[in-house]
């Protein structure tokens, strides 16, 4: 009798089985690693944040949410304040803006970085626990000057780091401080 050794083909449809499944297991790994979004009556904080932007009352609304969420909401504020978009997700967001049928977009970091720097607004002092990890995120490039208002809008116990801020070379720390005294003078 003439035995043949087994072989192992890998067919190419087991390796795209592979692939789709490494992909799948490291997204799960993924999200598994990214902050949950924290809840108050039903809404995630990200809806709190722009509702609060709807009127008077939304805002006095969001306030509460945000005062009752306190240290809960933080995990997410400093992952929004560090978004960078990358160049996957810019494609992505192109190719649909050139399609018609469908309004659906990615949230893109500037839109991540101006809900972080709303609810650290909302939060203000409570949000003082965040100032050294902040502080140490203000010389980057792209998200110093968001950094900056955040910083500014935690209050008091932030200006030393504001002062310190205000003789950084960064331009975009440089930028944020001067809109910053436009705002505040006007």
């Amino acid at each position: 009798m003439d035995h043949k050794p087994a072989t192992s083909a890998v067919t190419p449809h087991r390796k795209l089985g592979v692939g789709i499944l490494l992909l799948l297991i490291g997204f799960v790994a993924l999200l598994a690693c990214l902050p949950t979004e924290p809840r108050y009556q039903g809404k995630k904080l990200s809806e709190w944040l722009v509702f609060g932007t709807e009127s008077d009352e939304a805002m006095e609304q969001t306030s509460r949410a945000l005062q009752s969420l306190g240290p809960k909401a933080i995990p997410c504020l400093l992952h929004w304040i560090q978004s960078k978009d990358s160049k996957p997700k810019q494609l992505m967001n192109a190719l649909l803006d050139e399609q018609s049928w469908s309004e659906f977009r990615f949230r893109d970091a500037d839109e991540w970085r101006e809900l972080a720097i709303a609810g650290f607004a909302y939060l203000g002092e409570p949000a003082s626990s965040t100032i050294p990890k902040l502080d140490s995120l203000i010389e980057d490039s792209e998200i110093g000057s968001d950094v900056f208002y955040a910083l500014c809008y935690i209050g008091e116990p932030a200006v030393p780091n504001l002062l310190a801020a205000m003789n950084h070379r960064s331009a975009a720390v440089a930028c944020a401080r001067l809109k910053s005294s436009e705002t505040h003078h006007s």
